[in-house]
């Protein structure tokens, strides 16, 4: 294995800040991965420092760096179950070994789908990934839908004040959508067309799940909304043409989906702020 002073990115030594530590190369020796012969670190990753690994076989790997402070051990547990379940349906890549910091995947050659504008083709393949997440089995340990409780979580971690009277208007959305939810399917929590890849024989694969939750359609329509910054009209077009791929399952009507998300939406809005601020403003 190389030290960490002798890691490459782009086939240059990289800085400190994106090296690899002893222990977390100690920790890969034991994946049996091989030799790693260079190390890129992935931008777009926003809650966790993520690693493209290279062997010396030429084999690729994906290696995370766990966010301790986004998600709790027990949160851990529920996205590598639902992890499982979606890799066993050829949905995501497998998950190869992980422990409490850490997490090494296969590595899937594509492109993701964030780069072109988003136009109706986009909204469609987006109605199209969430009818299918949404038509995965609903396990025990999951983590099911908590929105008072993430929002506390984040409240915790703020190193700034913020307007309370906003955060309590939201805290109670949020009791009221937690009790009224149905809790009917799995849902992905982070759809963003970041984490949708185009595979080099078109196939799609969805990427992280590290915000899966047991929740509604509307959960998941609003945050997918929310997350690919869509208008106003690309959002209905979003849930009509969800709504045409799951009517027969679903128990509410056009309607009422649109009213669901409407709240739901509302609230992700003001959560993704909260969120930006723990996670993507720390880092500037």
């Amino acid at each position: 294995m190389l030290s960490d002073k002798e890691l490459v990115v782009d086939g240059a030594k990289a800085p400190q800040c994106i090296t690899l530590t002893n222990k977390e190369l100690n920790w890969l020796k034991n994946c049996n991965i091989g030799e790693i012969v260079k190390v890129e670190k992935l931008e777009n990753a926003l809650t966790n420092n993520v690693f493209l690994l290279t062997c010396s076989s030429v084999q690729k790997f994906v290696f995370k760096r766990l966010n301790q402070q986004a998600r709790s051990l027990s949160d851990r547990k529920s996205e590598l179950l639902l992890q499982k379940i979606a890799s066993d349906k050829n949905l995501t890549p497998n998950v190869i070994d992980s422990c409490k910091f850490y997490k090494l995947q296969e590595y899937i050659e594509g492109k993701t789908l964030n780069n072109s504008l988003v136009n109706n083709s986009l909204i469609k393949q987006l109605a199209l990934q969430l009818q299918i997440v949404h038509q995965l089995p609903v396990t025990k340990g999951i983590t099911s839908q908590r929105l008072q409780f993430e929002l506390l979580q984040l409240k915790q971690l703020l190193q700034k004040s913020i307007d309370e009277n906003r955060f309590e208007h939201y805290f109670n959305l949020a009791k009221i959508l937690d009790e009224s939810s149905a809790r009917d399917i799995v849902c992905h929590g982070d759809l963003s067309l970041n984490n949708l890849l185009q595979t080099t024989d078109k196939q799609i694969k969805i990427l992280d799940w590290e915000y899966g939750v047991i929740a509604c359609a509307a959960y998941d329509l609003a945050f997918c909304c929310c997350i690919n910054e869509l208008a106003p009209l690309q959002y209905q077009l979003l849930i009509e043409d969800y709504y045409r791929l799951n009517n027969k399952r679903l128990s509410i009507s056009l309607t009422t989906l649109k009213a669901e998300s409407a709240l739901y939406l509302s609230f992700f809005t003001y959560l993704n702020e909260l969120w930006a601020v723990c996670f993507v403003d720390a880092k500037e």
